[in-house]
């Protein structure tokens, strides 16, 4: 008998387990919309920066789903190797064109037909929250994601709040245009605000997303450390473009204690590549 009870016992756990490896759908949207519907990314879009492009999807991943007069969201569930991803949730049966945006954001919506994302004025440096993209779902279902941001990358042995700025307006909203085939044809840009700040708790890799065309006059970087404002500046003109991703190599040796604007910097190790 007890060796019943362990085995009834050992079969519990497993189904409990198994239960809790599955992507679960909110609960809300199964109240709220009737028709369940799976999403596919396709296109090897992926949102950890690995091997300078490729980056991929991560289980419970979140993104938006937008349609007219509706929204929701969906969990990644990826697959082939993470390059790929499957997104389950509820929308309303009425429902017949679907927009997708990553990540998951309550400034997220679609106005007539266009996509609306926010680059904010406070990040939290990883390429997960920087890597803002959208697509619009084809006829079977499809999602080819699109950055509709510009990125810097730096690497820092520092911790502390960081500002940015270049002489421009970075933070703002972005509306897209896709066709009837999920392709981009087209985007706006609104800026609101100059300078974008990112909290840095330790040593390492991080990334900002800006809007997508920034005509950058100058690098100009802050770093606040509870006592200490140091800078940074580079007077060399640079302009961002939708998905151009500029590597500033590590900026720590780079600080001064001067005061601001110490002077030109434009040794600055810099690479550029399109997404």
């Amino acid at each position: 008998m007890l060796k019943k009870y362990i085995m009834f016992g050992a079969i519990a756990i497993i189904a409990i387990s198994s239960c809790q490896d599955q992507i679960s759908v909110p609960e809300d949207d199964k109240t709220l919309y009737p028709v369940e519907k799976t999403f596919y990314s396709v296109d090897g879009f992926t949102k950890v920066l690995l091997n300078s492009t490729q980056v991929l999807w991560e289980k419970g991943d979140r993104i938006d789903v937008l349609w007219d007069g509706g929204k929701t969201n969906a969990v990644a569930d990826p697959y082939n190797s993470s390059l790929e991803a499957r997104f389950t949730t509820y929308v309303s049966e009425d429902a017949q064109t679907f927009y997708a945006v990553h990540p998951s954001s309550e400034a997220s919506s679609l106005v007539d037909g266009k996509v609306k994302v926010e680059v904010p004025s406070v990040q939290d440096g990883t390429f997960s929250s920087a890597g803002i993209a959208a697509a619009k779902a084809d006829a079977n279902d499809f999602l080819v994601f699109k950055h509709l941001v510009s990125f810097v990358e730096f690497t820092i042995d520092r911790c502390g709040t960081l500002t940015f700025s270049c002489g421009s307006d970075i933070a703002g909203d972005v509306s897209a245009t896709f066709d009837e085939h999920g392709a981009l044809v087209d985007y706006t840009q609104s800026g609101s605000g100059d300078m974008i700040s990112v909290d840095i708790p330790c040593s390492g890799t991080y990334y900002i997303a800006l809007l997508p065309e920034v005509e950058m006059k100058y690098l100009y970087f802050t770093l606040t450390d509870g006592a200490t404002t140091e800078y940074i500046l580079s007077t060399k003109p640079r302009k961002m473009t939708r998905g151009k991703l500029v590597g500033l190599g590590n900026i720590t040796d780079r600080f001064s204690s001067q005061r601001p604007f110490p002077g030109s910097v434009e040794d600055l190790e810099i690479s550029e590549f399109d997404w």
